[in-house]
């Protein structure tokens, strides 16, 4: 379940209708392993009975009220060795249930392009079937994260705001465990003549080493089998890096002029006597940051082409 798509796709915290995004993962958790002890089930019946017909056992519903009963003691047992779990009561499992189920009130989300299997189904008040091919674990996370962005648009907005921010803070404690001495500024804007070149999301500078790393952080949310989602969600991604090329070519020309090197300092809070840029061609293409050495410089290879020289100096 860890790997699987949009797993950690909001921090633990994230609260959807007054439950934790990690007790969302643990229901869907919950369903999976039921589903895969299913399986085995089903497996070793039909080596003992034969003739027992498969369609016959494979699907199977369940009273809902021992299904939430069972929910509730999964998420309080097993969520109570994470750091921050908060336990659920009846009320907040039947909020999770209703969102990992279909139901008269959300058939709505069967409407879009490759929606995937709902794992489970409200056939009635009393009773919800166990689908085991939306059970898989890919399957109940895309399924859930298109339930809690329709049965809570508002806090599913603002979660997705508040997202670059988490994977800004995760970059860093993950960076800093290893390298301690690096120095971290988020959100830097560059501007030259009062306008905004760019908006970096994070620069990390090794100032002895006199290394420089602009990054731009980007989410993909998993899209499925939606594939006009994908192509549409991919393209923008590349159109995404292919702006951040002419973006660090214009402040690497801002750079030789000698303000790209102040402006990023003041920005970020550096002292540019000992935290400038190495290179003034130091540019971010493709989301890789490059570190210049003359010969393999990307940009040096493009002015010395634009000036018809053949060779860097």
């Amino acid at each position: 379940m860890l790997l699987a798509k949009g797993f950690d796709t909001f921090h633990f915290s994230t609260i959807f209708g007054g439950v934790t995004f990690a007790n969302y993962n643990l229901a869907a958790i919950f369903i999976v392993s039921v589903a895969m002890k299913h399986r085995a089930f089903v497996r070793a019946l039909l080596e003992k009975e034969p003739s027992i017909r498969i369609e016959d056992v494979l699907t199977v519903s369940v009273e809902t009220a021992g299904f939430l009963e069972g929910l509730r003691e999964f998420i309080n047992q097993f969520g109570e060795r994470f750091e921050g779990h908060v336990p659920v009561t009846d009320d907040d499992v039947r909020i999770i249930f209703d969102v990992l189920s279909i139901s008269r009130r959300n058939l709505a989300l069967l409407d879009r392009p490759g929606a995937p299997i709902a794992p489970l189904i409200q056939c009635s008040d009393d009773h919800v079937i166990r689908p085991l091919a939306g059970a898989t674990s890919d399957e109940v996370m895309l399924f859930l994260l298109n339930s809690l962005q329709h049965s809570f648009p508002k806090e599913y907005d603002r979660a997705q705001r508040a997202r670059e921010g988490v994977m800004q803070r995760s970059v860093e404690s993950a960076i800093r465990s290893v390298l301690p001495t690096l120095q971290f500024r988020g959100n830097i804007k560059l501007r030259q003549a009062g306008r905004v070149l760019t908006d970096i999301d994070l620069v990390i500078v090794e100032a002895p080493g006199d290394r420089v790393i602009l990054a731009q952080l980007k989410h993909q949310d998993p899209y499925g089998a939606d594939f006009a989602t994908m192509l549409a969600r991919t393209g923008r991604l590349k159109s995404a890096g292919d702006r951040l090329a002419p973006q660090g070519a214009v402040m690497a020309r801002s750079r030789q002029r000698g303000r790209t090197s102040r402006d990023l300092s003041a920005a970020a809070g550096f002292d540019e006597t000992r935290d400038q840029l190495a290179c003034p061609y130091a540019a971010l293409r493709a989301f890789a940051p490059t570190r210049c050495s003359r010969r393999r410089c990307h940009l040096h290879q493009l002015e010395s082409a634009r000036h018809g020289n053949s060779s860097t100096s």
